[in-house]
């Protein structure tokens, strides 16, 4: 998974967007619910996430609605919105990346223990160095 940069968008527009990209998840675990709350809350109820990522989860929902809706007059610094994105990128990594290395790791140890040859190699391609940035973007860059 590569790090995704914001460069130029407004931290409010940034925190909207983290929301959707949740429910893009949720939509394609299947999971069910009218609202991005009660999808992530079925995620939590058929073990696809724990608790501690539905918290994660709901706290960057809570900031989406900052973002969301006009009557709000909470504000969202760019540095908010980094940790946010940073947030965001670790549950998908969870949902999407964790459970491939986990089965790799549970491979190789099941073949370790028996003397066998595992048939996958442990990859540890999870993006553990964030190139977040919401700063203004260059005279390059279309936008």
């Amino acid at each position: 998974m590569k790090s995704v940069s914001y460069s130029g968008i407004e931290p409010l527009a940034c925190v909207v967007f983290i929301g959707r990209t949740l429910e893009f998840m949720c939509k394609d675990r299947k999971a069910t619910g009218k609202t991005l709350e009660k999808m992530l809350t079925d995620l939590r109820n058929r073990g696809e996430i724990p608790d501690r990522i539905l918290d994660i989860a709901n706290s960057l929902r809570f900031f989406r609605n900052i973002g969301a809706h006009a009557d709000s007059t909470m504000e969202v610094s760019r540095k908010d919105a980094e940790t946010l994105m940073a947030l965001c990128e670790a549950i998908l990594e969870y949902v999407y990346e964790a459970p491939a290395l986990l089965e790799a790791a549970q491979e190789k140890a099941d073949h370790l223990k028996s003397g066998t040859k595992p048939k996958t190699i442990i990859n540890t391609t999870i993006n553990t160095k964030r190139s977040i940035s919401l700063d203004s973007p260059d005279e390059d860059t279309p936008f």
